[in-house]
């Protein structure tokens, strides 16, 4: 069985290292089993390509030591856990090695689907009505088209957040990130965020970072609601987005 061929032009490792940031957003303080979790995804998008990850981890490392911000030292070591990853597995040189370890990182993926008898229990209902209490609190952009988040919040609890970008010039918008603590999946939370950005920027063609093929279900109904598509394209950020990276 063959191996799947990296795409002709190969990208840049600077283009790489934007790619990967990503990713890395929010791993400080993340369990050692999510870092493993988002370092598979990486591994799986890049397809397991032992070279990339070095070259990309090495100019992280470069921007981390121009003193560009601390995310790149993360990102460096998020590329290098997917690099384990490839080497553990032997597929550094070795195609079928290769095939192996993509087939077994998501062996049969498909959309989450929840137990729709949950909502027979009362319970479900009362976290339900929790659920519609959190609050989303805006930490905007330090720069234009830069980074902004929504941190998901119910009373002092974080429950989730939302990392984004929007740029007006372009009327494009790329949500990078969306996350929800365990505990409060599943009440709509992470939908009404997204809707509230989609309101909040109207107009703007939406795109999102490459995501956990078991999130179909949830994009699906993000489609229905707003008549568009958050489109997965992990180059979806415009030259705008990517300048305070590069200055």
């Amino acid at each position: 069985m063959g191996f799947p061929q990296v795409p002709s032009p190969r990208r840049s490792a600077e283009d790489d290292a934007d790619q990967a940031l990503p990713f890395a957003i929010g791993l400080d303080d993340a369990s050692p089993e999510r870092v493993a979790a988002v370092a598979a995804v990486l591994v799986n998008t890049w397809q397991a390509d032992s070279g990339r990850f070095a070259a990309a981890a090495a100019v992280c490392r470069r921007r981390q030591g121009e003193g560009d911000e601390d995310v790149w030292g993360e990102t460096a070591n998020l590329l290098d856990r997917a690099l384990r990853i490839v080497h553990d597995a032997g597929a550094d040189n070795d195609d079928d090695a290769r095939v192996r370890l993509l087939g077994q990182l998501f062996p049969d993926p498909g959309p989450f689907r929840w137990d729709t008898a949950r909502r027979r229990d009362p319970v479900w209902w009362l976290r339900r009505l929790a659920a519609l209490r959190v609050r989303a609190v805006h930490l905007p952009a330090g720069a234009p088209a830069g980074f902004q988040r929504l941190v998901l919040r119910r009373g002092l609890l974080v429950v989730g957040q939302v990392d984004f970008q929007v740029c007006q010039g372009c009327r494009r918008g790329y949500l990078r990130k969306i996350s929800v603590d365990g505990a409060a999946k599943g009440y709509g939370i992470g939908t009404r965020a997204v809707l509230k950005l989609y309101r909040r920027y109207p107009g703007l063609t939406w795109y999102t970072t490459t995501q956990y093929d078991t999130a179909g279900t949830f994009w699906q109904k993000v489609a229905r609601r707003t008549d568009g598509a958050f489109t997965e394209n992990h180059d979806g950020a415009c030259e705008h987005m990517k300048i305070d990276r590069r200055a």
